[in-house]
């Protein structure tokens, strides 16, 4: 059963633009997800899953819902009403949906790419393609349990707007078409119909005579960096981890220091005859290369170490029609 405090947990930091909080909470949420659909299947034809396609697969997708999802949109506690502040729970609502589809877009990484249609894609969109591959430093259990975390949050949201936005009269008939389009959806999707839901709840609010409410703008190449370093350094929070992770940062403080050191005692003996000018130029210089140096070595060394513990890194293929695949 999904716990409703680690839900509200991913949509706050969703809305908050707390990433760490988002991957956190939806490691939290995925992992015994994924582990009972593999003792599900193990359990019925005595199989563990080679390859899992958890943004495609109708079997997981039928598994979600009857098992997680069901549950948890059914509960009261859980269920959005137009009460007194009809306009707040649209608005909070929206900023929800919307800080999900941008995840989402960066995300899904740019997995897949149709090289037949690559000559006409603009350059802002190769370079966003080029620059959002954050998930190549998760380990791949933590990347299945983000991925269908994601997936539960999307249909959480999006079911509360069909609840606030569909008439009472067509209420039970158009869930259920809800629930049978989100089973078919693939993750890439998702983004798109997230927005039609947003819009569907713009024109609610122009409906009602309310005030259409807008998220303030977001600078989108500083909000994608944000995701991506979050992503980058989101790590399986383990003792062997943490061991190595503070060696090599404890490693790059020391080579930053003999860097600073060395360049620094360098100048110092360029002004043999000016000792003064030589010490402090040379001290200058050594802080300089020290800061410099650490920025750099504390930043890249630990994750090359935690590199050799990752398991199941992204891989890439070239399926039957000639595209380029990642799983």
């Amino acid at each position: 059963m999904l716990e409703r405090d680690v839900v509200l947990s991913v949509t706050e930091g969703l809305v908050n633009r707390n990433y760490q909080q988002v991957l956190k909470g939806s490691r939290q949420i995925g992992r015994p997800i994924k582990k009972s659909f593999d003792d599900n299947l193990l359990q019925k034809t005595g199989k563990t899953p080679q390859n899992y396609k958890f943004s495609s697969n109708p079997t997981f997708k039928e598994f979600l819902y009857d098992n997680y999802l069901k549950t948890f949109t059914r509960s009261t506690l859980h269920q959005t009403r137009m009460d007194d502040d009809v306009q707040h729970n649209i608005q909070q609502l929206k900023n929800q949906l919307s800080g999900l589809a941008f995840f989402l877009t960066v995300w899904k990484d740019g997995a897949e790419k149709d090289d037949s249609n690559s000559s006409q894609e603009s350059k802002a969109n190769t370079k966003l393609r080029q620059e959002i591959k954050f998930k190549s430093t998760l380990d791949k259990d933590d990347r299945y349990a983000i991925n269908i975390a994601l997936q539960s949050i999307a249909f959480i949201l999006c079911e509360q707007s069909e609840r606030i936005v569909i008439k009472d009269k067509d209420k039970d008939k158009d869930l259920i078409n809800f629930i049978e389009q989100f089973k078919k959806l693939d993750t890439k999707a998702l983004p798109e119909f997230i927005s039609k839901q947003i819009l569907e709840l713009n024109k609610l609010e122009t409906n009602l005579n309310l005030e259409v409410s807008h998220e303030d703008p977001l600078d989108i190449q500083q909000e994608i960096e944000k995701i991506g370093a979050a992503i980058s350094a989101f790590q399986t929070p383990n003792i062997k981890k943490k061991i190595i992770k503070y060696t090599g940062i404890s490693l790059a403080f020391i080579a930053s220091i003999a860097c600073g050191a060395a360049t620094g005692g360098a100048f110092f003996l360029l002004f043999p005859s000016l000792p003064v000018l030589g010490f402090i130029l040379g001290g200058l210089i050594g802080i300089w290369g020290f800061s410099s140096n650490f920025g750099f070595f504390s930043q890249n060394f630990p994750n090359f170490l935690l590199s050799f513990l990752k398991k199941g890194g992204i891989s890439e293929y070239i399926d039957e029609k000639g595209k380029r695949r990642r799983e």
